[in-house]
């Protein structure tokens, strides 16, 4: 069965198969070397994103162990607690004859002094405040002054009396009355750890409140976010208040429920979804002894903007490597094609007239530098000279027999005379 399918040229049937061919490995090249180069962008990228989530953890730890230790040498120190007794007597009496005013000052003077002994001329706390259990206050540290409070209405006087003597810490609160530091200068905003301090027997004495600067806690959480600014710094108390950033924008995802629901584990980066906020890539970890939650979150969006000037660069480089690999296909199927098509337009020349000639030339050669067309060329060459030699005896011989049977026939019709 003769085949009828639709032929093509040589010179476009190699530079269709070859550059295709050459074509797909490229494209598979540069996918692959791109794909890699994103996969390693995204592994450094988490690897820095887990380095600052454990430096942000390492500094508010040590923040946090600055006050609770200053609250426990307090409440371990016998000069407060025997200053603070007389103090609480002489100002209870002080409030029913005022003659004992004096020695209510001299008793909280000797405790603003052992206090700022222990904080230091720099003020490593904003405010220290020291409550009897009927609401006398010492108010040391940054202020010296004695006042009344109500206890049951501060609001962290219930968890503070359930705790028992274990720290509590506070979200931060506005407080007015202490200087702020800097990005904190508009906000105002403070924590405190508080504390109960017991007697021998274990009965509550009073109560002691360390205050500290939320710009003091959480300044290198300030400080990674001006540095990175597509970078947010987000920190959860064990109650899963939102206690950084402290002036909280109410547009921010529940970050917490999120990555609690995720299943990457503590100190790993991974990557969530929020809704319409899109993809973020994230690391968390745990303070530990306060169970408070470091998050550290980057949007996807602008961790692969980092990657569109690459991105670029390399498809433009892939596209011009392929035209130009296009280019030498078909210039090297063309270079392979243009002696055969020489040599079949030279047979399409054959015709026994000219192989009767001897005045026409032979065939030229092909001009390739292929040895098996160059072979070719020459033994159809070859050919074409026995064709045109045989031809020519054939003819030949033709001619004599025909000459000898023209010789015979006229001896037979004009016979020879005898004499």
């Amino acid at each position: 069965m003769k085949w009828q399918g639709k032929q093509y040229s040589q010179k476009w049937y190699l530079f269709i198969i070859y550059g295709l061919l050459i074509l797909i490995l490229l494209v598979i090249f540069f996918v692959f070397t791109y794909s890699h180069y994103r996969k390693n962008a995204l592994k450094d990228a988490s690897k820095d994103l887990e380095n600052m989530c454990a430096s942000v953890e390492s500094s508010v730890r040590t923040q946090l162990d600055n006050i609770s230790s200053i609250s426990m040498n307090i409440v371990y120190s016998n000069a407060i607690k025997m200053n603070f007794r007389e103090f609480s007597t002489s100002y209870q009496k002080y409030a029913a004859a005022p003659s004992d005013q004096a020695a209510s000052r001299e008793k909280a003077m000797a405790i603003h002094d052992i206090v700022t002994a222990m904080i230091g001329a720099y003020q490593s706390a904003s405010g220290i405040n020291l409550y009897t259990m009927d609401g006398s206050c010492v108010e040391a540290g940054y202020w010296l002054r004695t006042t009344s409070v109500d206890l049951e209405l501060l609001p962290w006087y219930s968890q503070t009396l359930a705790l028992n003597g274990h720290k509590y810490i506070t979200a931060p609160v506005v407080n007015k009355e202490l200087p702020a530091k800097g990005e904190n200068q508009k906000s105002q905003k403070f924590i405190s750890l508080v504390r109960l301090f017991l007697d021998s027997d274990g009965t509550p004495e009073g109560i002691v409140e360390v205050v500290q600067d939320c710009d003091t806690i959480f300044s290198l959480s300030s400080q990674l976010e001006h540095q990175n600014p597509d970078s947010h710094v987000f920190i959860y108390n064990n109650r899963q208040e939102l206690v950084y950033p402290y002036a909280p924008n109410s547009s921010y995802p529940d970050y917490y429920s999120i990555i609690t629901q995720a299943s990457v584990p503590e100190n790993q980066a991974g990557v969530i979804s929020t809704g319409s906020s899109g993809k973020f890539l994230y690391s968390y970890q745990t303070i530990e002894g306060y169970d408070w939650t470091v998050i550290l979150v980057r949007p996807q969006s602008a961790f692969y903007k980092s990657l569109s000037l690459f991105r670029t660069t390399f498809f433009l480089i892939g596209a011009f490597s392929i035209l130009v690999t296009l280019f030498l296909c078909f210039f090297i199927s063309k270079h392979l094609t243009v002696p055969l098509e020489k040599l079949t337009a030279a047979t399409g020349k054959i015709t026994i007239n000219r192989v009767l000639d001897e005045k026409k030339v032979n065939l030229t050669s092909a001009d390739s530098s292929i040895k098996e067309l160059s072979l070719l060329c020459e033994s159809i060459r070859s050919m074409y000279e026995k064709l045109r030699s045989t031809s020519q005896e054939v003819l030949l011989s033709k001619s004599e027999e025909t000459r000898a049977k023209f010789q015979a026939a006229q001896s037979l019709i004009n016979p020879p005379f005898s004499l």
